[in-house]
């Protein structure tokens, strides 16, 4: 069973203020490609609910921080409901241009 959306925002903006990342997004999966809802969004449960309504799935979290002239740095954490799934795993992975090979395991995820 999915969760009410507005506990998703509370997720996401949890995740936001905890300082760790300059950004917190929650992926959206389509079967025809992927949305990011990020908590800087005014609109957030509006649009969350208007992705759900059109077909998507929220997946799970990316992290993202700012390194100024060096890029950024990503993290993800599947929702609760796919922890154990791997192809969320495999999905976020994706969806945030990482590669399990590109750091420890300890960087990969919050």
């Amino acid at each position: 069973m999915m969760r009410l959306t507005r506990d998703l925002i509370t997720e996401l903006d949890q995740e936001a203020s905890a300082g760790n990342f300059t950004e917190v997004a929650l992926a959206i999966a389509f079967p025809d490609g992927t949305s990011l809802l990020f908590n800087t969004d005014p609109k957030k449960l509006d649009q969350l609910n208007a992705y759900i309504r059109g077909g998507g799935q929220p997946i799970g979290f990316i992290g993202i921080s700012s390194l100024g002239s060096h890029g950024t740095n990503s993290a993800i954490r599947p929702l609760q409901e796919y922890s154990a799934d791997r192809w969320a795993e495999a999905f976020l992975l994706s969806v945030a241009g990482m590669s399990p090979t590109d750091h420890n395991e300890a960087q990969l995820y919050f």
